[in-house]
């Protein structure tokens, strides 16, 4: 099916972001006065047969979101990060990944910025490491 988990692949078409930052300079009429950087590219997430492109932020949830479309699309239910190791980044079409962003459904996940941050300083404070340094937190 892939690539056991832990395995990187190689990126596909590697010399291609050239191309794709001409293409975003010429297409940036579509995503406002601003042109999307191609290094944010490496950030989307490809899932063909949905017709899908789900903009991956940290801390949002998008590993469970990854999986879930994942299996969505292969109906195979795998662990989050195997499905985002072998999830399809825009990144690595090059050119074609920017045609394919403009004809796909996008999807942002945002999380309420409160929740985020309490949940991120429960997290911490659970540690060992924090609360040796802070102090127990109950």
């Amino acid at each position: 099916m892939g690539l056991p988990p832990g395995r990187h692949r190689e990126v596909k078409n590697k010399g291609s972001r050239r191309g794709a930052r001409l293409a975003l300079k010429l297409l940036s009429p579509h995503f406002g006065a601003k042109s999307i950087p191609v290094r944010n590219l490496k950030q989307m997430a490809f899932f063909p047969k949905l017709g899908l492109t789900l903009n991956r932020l940290q801390k949002n949830g998008s590993s469970t979101a990854v999986g879930f479309l994942y299996f969505l699309e292969n109906g195979d239910q795998v662990e989050p990060n195997y499905a985002k190791e072998q999830t399809t980044h825009l990144s690595e079409l090059g050119i074609a990944g920017v045609a394919k962003l403009l004809s796909t459904k996008k999807l942002v996940i945002v999380r309420d910025p409160y929740s985020r941050l309490l949940s991120a300083f429960l997290n911490k404070f659970r540690t060992r490491h924090y609360q040796q340094a802070f102090g127990p937190f109950d």
